[in-house]
């Protein structure tokens, strides 16, 4: 059957688009928080999700590879508000891939603390013998850890269509790597389509997605080498 992809994948003006949480619970084990991928692409990945929630309430925009502010209002989510912040005080024009790395290094513990301020994760600190303690953010409710995860991809298996923020979701997934664990076992044609949805993922977020896997490309490959 056919579907046109381009209608949903446009993000609706105004609309608030809360990207990161969803990526933080795909990216995450819904029972005991663990990260299913590197630390570092699940860093960018996030770093990802913050800017691609500002690039879908138009209050920034990607050209030829350089993130510009196009709207300096306060978006209504405080984290939002604060990464807007960041982009504002540099005064010189940086690459998307710059601040996916900038972005990264705080990405994950400010995720957490939005989703533990909406009472979805608690945090639990452990201490070791010797190096410094260790923080691992659990979800309070596993079943809706694990909605994002489940919604998604059933959706993809079924060739059902998304809405325009699981489309950013599943471009994410497959920016980050996450797509080999969303449709695990899945038939040739559930992962042909969500090759499709991406391809048709609004244009600015395509961009953003590329840049996002090419940074954990060579980010990964740093941290081995």
């Amino acid at each position: 059957m056919s579907r046109d992809l381009s209608i949903v994948s446009i993000p609706l003006k105004g609309s608030l688009v809360v990207l990161a949480d969803d990526y933080f619970r795909l990216a995450h084990h819904d029972v005991d928080g663990r990260p299913r991928l590197h630390h570092r692409a699940v860093e960018i990945g996030l770093a990802a999700a913050l800017l691609g929630e500002l690039l879908s309430t138009r209050h920034i925009e990607v050209h030829d590879g350089h993130l510009v502010v196009v709207n300096r209002t306060p978006p209504l989510d405080a984290l939002s508000h604060t990464v807007l912040d960041s982009l504002l005080a540099e005064q010189h024009r940086q690459t998307v891939r710059t601040w996916l790395l900038f972005l990264s290094q705080a990405a994950r513990t400010q995720v957490a603390r939005r989703l533990i301020r909406h009472g979805h994760l608690r945090a639990e600190t452990s201490r070791r013998l010797f190096g410094p303690p260790t923080t691992t953010y659990l979800p309070t409710d596993m079943n809706q850890a694990a909605w994002p995860w489940l919604s998604l991809s059933m959706r993809l298996r079924d060739g059902q269509q998304l809405s325009y923020e699981m489309t950013c979701l599943a471009g994410l997934a497959v920016a980050t790597g996450l797509d080999r664990w969303l449709l695990a076992g899945a038939s040739s044609a559930s992962v042909a389509y969500l090759r499709e949805v991406v391809t048709h993922t609004w244009k600015p977020m395509r961009e953003l997605l590329v840049h996002t896997e090419a940074t954990i490309g060579d980010a990964v490959l740093a941290h081995r080498t």
